[in-house]
């Protein structure tokens, strides 16, 4: 067995114009048919450490030394006497983290809510199955590490959220993977046999680690090659027993059972960053800053204009202090620079207009809301791009969701001791975008529609998200007690 082919991995893609561009149309006066064909257009190849590179304005290429200005620098030659160029003044370079804004908006619009379970089947079991579930979500507070798996997913391209039973605890475990805390994830599966296997390799005191994450059991594979007398044995780690070596020089140390039929590392992959269809525009917004802020330098390094004569003048790359003239009618001037800014403010405005359109980014301030209107159609309309987006995520990413509320639901069922009633208890789910939005007015509607007869008090409590997973049952409680002490109150009164 070779651990290495589980760590094969596709990298990401960004479509690139054909070069040279050509017309790849046919023209046809009648019906043609061809045989089909894959997709065979250039691609640009992106690794998750290039998505970090944009993520991060430390790292964006505005950056790179090898940028310089269009400012000549002129040395003067006292033999030719003439100035001559000197090379070129450093650029004044600025990053700017678009990137991170637009990732923590869209991940925070898309995963900040609790996932919406709604129950299919009827009668009191499927009531406490339902019950029982909302209470472990909580309990684990999967709010979290959906989130979590979000950011990562939107970040870095792929995420994983593990979820599994500690037995020693009877506790259900959740965990969230990702490239970005030093876990590189892979997913194999063959979905006409149903064999899967999830991978987690990562860092381990220095040694590389591998998690198999399979159908019915983990295994821990840690590399065992080239370990110098100074480095710590397997021992040393923990791992007292070798259940076996693979031909490239892993040791298996861990062996054991989950408890599910299916894998339970749900790995989530994007096709692209979130910002990745924006990163050309982004990379324009941050040359058009760098020029206009380089440009800002004419303010500290003005050219001057004199008539008369000179006793003297700095070098060009010195502002100007004291210069002397030769004659009694002697002057000079400041000569003012080009007004460019209307130009400028056209370009960055466009520019940032096509980022936040491309990438389904909103971004809002304070400031922009005061005296508007705060009803929630308002509102939903000014978010309207970025619960597109969202939406749009949770489509692509729906059999990934589906896999995770199975899991959750039987590792729910494995700590109650009722596997199959829960694996085939029926449910069904949403994920709502997270957009500002008025309580109060929330609870009016729930109120309007109990008392107009139109819903149930028991969809009303499923729906406020202030409700607590036994909140039906508490409140027949109090209904209870209050007609007791009620008909207390009568008893007394007649006697």
């Amino acid at each position: 067995m070779e651990i290495n082919k589980y760590l094969q991995k596709y990298n990401w893609e960004r479509r690139l114009p054909l070069k040279p561009y050509k017309q790849t149309g046919r023209r046809s006066t009648g019906a043609s048919k061809r045989e089909m064909e894959f997709d065979n257009n250039p691609y640009q190849i992106l690794t998750q450490s290039d998505f970090l590179n944009e993520l991060y304005p430390t790292s964006h290429g505005i950056n790179l030394l090898d940028i310089t200005s269009l400012r000549p620098k002129l040395k003067f030659d006292k033999e030719k006497n003439k100035h001559e160029f000197d090379g070129y003044f450093d650029q004044y370079r600025t990053s700017m983290p678009l990137q991170y804004g637009i990732r923590r908006n869209k991940a925070h619009i898309a995963f900040a809510n609790d996932i919406w379970f709604g129950k299919e089947g009827y009668g009191k079991v499927t009531d406490e199955i339902m019950s029982e579930i909302k209470r472990e979500y909580n309990l684990t507070n999967m709010t979290n590490q959906v989130l979590k798996m979000g950011y990562s997913l939107l970040g870095t391209g792929d995420a994983a959220i593990v979820c599994y039973v500690d037995k020693d605890k009877n506790k259900i475990v959740t965990k969230t993977y990702s490239y970005e805390k030093g876990d590189v994830l892979n997913y194999i599966v063959n979905p006409y046999t149903g064999v899967e296997v999830g991978v987690r390799m990562f860092k381990f005191y220095g040694r590389k680690a591998v998690e198999l994450w399979k159908n019915e059991t983990l295994e821990l594979w840690i590399d065992d090659i080239g370990i110098s007398k100074e480095d710590p044995t397997l021992a040393d780690l923990g791992f007292n027993k070798v259940y076996e070596r693979s031909e490239d020089g892993f040791a298996k140390v861990i062996e054991q059972t989950h408890g599910l039929t299916e894998s339970p590392f749900v790995y989530f992959r994007a096709k692209d960053v979130c910002w990745g269809v924006a990163q050309q525009n982004i990379e324009d917004v941050e040359k058009l800053v760098s020029d206009i802020l380089e440009a800002g330098k004419l303010s500290f390094f003005p050219i001057a204009f004199f008539k008369g004569g000179i006793v003297s003048l700095p070098p060009m790359s010195n502002p100007i202090k004291t210069i002397g003239s030769k004659g009694e009618n002697g002057d000079g001037k400041f000569m003012e620079p080009p007004a460019i800014s209307s130009s400028i403010t056209f370009a960055y405005e466009e520019l940032m207009t096509a980022i936040n359109d491309g990438s389904g980014n909103v971004v809002l301030h304070s400031d922009e809301l005061k005296g508007q209107n705060d009803s929630g159609v308002y509102i939903e309309n000014l978010y309207r791009p970025a619960i597109v987006s969202a939406t749009e995520t949770y489509a692509e990413q729906s059999e990934n969701f589906e896999k995770l509320i199975r899991v959750f639901k039987t590792c729910v069922g494995l700590k109650n001791g009722n596997v199959l009633d829960y694996e085939s208890y029926e449910m069904s789910y949403k994920l709502i975008p997270h957009v500002p939005k008025s309580e109060a007015a929330e609870a009016d509607v729930l109120s309007k529609y109990v008392g107009a007869g139109i819903l149930s008090i028991k969809t009303a409590v499923e729906e406020n998200d202030r409700s607590n997973p036994d909140e039906y049952n508490r409140i027949q409680q109090e209904k209870r007690a209050n007609e007791s002490n009620f008909d207390e109150k009568i008893i007394v009164e007649q006697e």
